[in-house]
């Protein structure tokens, strides 16, 4: 068995950061980690590299639901980027005039043929998606390739209204994960993923001090 960390969605590698602090026997795992945006790229190889994370593999690369290339948004206005056009929207809305972005082709790799490819249901998997939108075609992708069941543990941000899949402050709870708002189409999510695969969706903040639902 192999222990595999799937980090989609690297941004600067802050999340390869919180899975060495946090996670127990985080040196076990082989960790690949995607991010599309070449702006980061050399910040996230400059952290391995001085970090002697000997065991991460990164994937210059989006995590999409097919192989090919995709265009990205990267919001010069606060580093991020996506491919979600719903959430370029409604970055345009909050920063107004001070908005910029600029378009990009980059790779995407289909997660769950990638999955399928190169693992067994046997290895531990722990997948964490913080990709911007894009979280809720991948599992619909992973729901349809039947790849739920090679996952050991799962940890999301979800986007809801800020990339268009639900309505800004209509139907939102706040008792699933502690400070967060989780809206009806995050709960829908959740409760596919869990009928499927018999997982519990954790909630992972990847500029956040602790991992609120990773560990014991």
């Amino acid at each position: 068995m192999n222990k595999i960390f799937l980090e989609c969605g690297s941004h600067c590698s802050c999340s390869i950061s919180k899975f060495y602090q946090e996670w127990p026997n985080a040196s076990e795992y082989i960790i690949h980690s995607f991010e599309g945006n070449s702006d980061l790229i050399p910040e996230i190889k400059s952290n391995i590299k001085k970090n002697k994370w000997e065991n991460v593999i990164l994937h210059e690369a989006v995590v999409w639901d097919f192989d090919g290339t995709v265009n990205m948004f990267v919001m010069e206005t606060t580093g991020g980027s996506t491919i979600v056009e719903g959430k370029i929207k409604y970055s345009k809305k909050l920063y107004k005039d001070k908005y910029s972005c600029k378009d990009i082709q980059v790779k995407c790799i289909d997660l769950s043929r990638f999955i399928k490819d190169n693992f067994n249901i046997t290895d531990h998997i722990v997948l964490k998606m913080d990709i911007e939108g894009a979280e809720y075609e991948i599992v619909d992708k992973m729901i349809e390739d039947n790849t739920l069941k090679y996952i050991s543990e799962i940890h999301l941000e979800w986007h809801n209204w800020r990339c268009g899949k639900d309505k800004k402050g209509v139907g939102f709870r706040v008792d699933w994960f502690p400070g967060k708002e989780v809206y009806p189409i995050d709960i829908i999510y959740m409760d596919k993923i869990k009928k499927i695969s018999g997982l519990d969706c954790k909630y992972w903040d990847s500029f956040c001090s602790t991992l609120q639902h990773g560990l014991k």
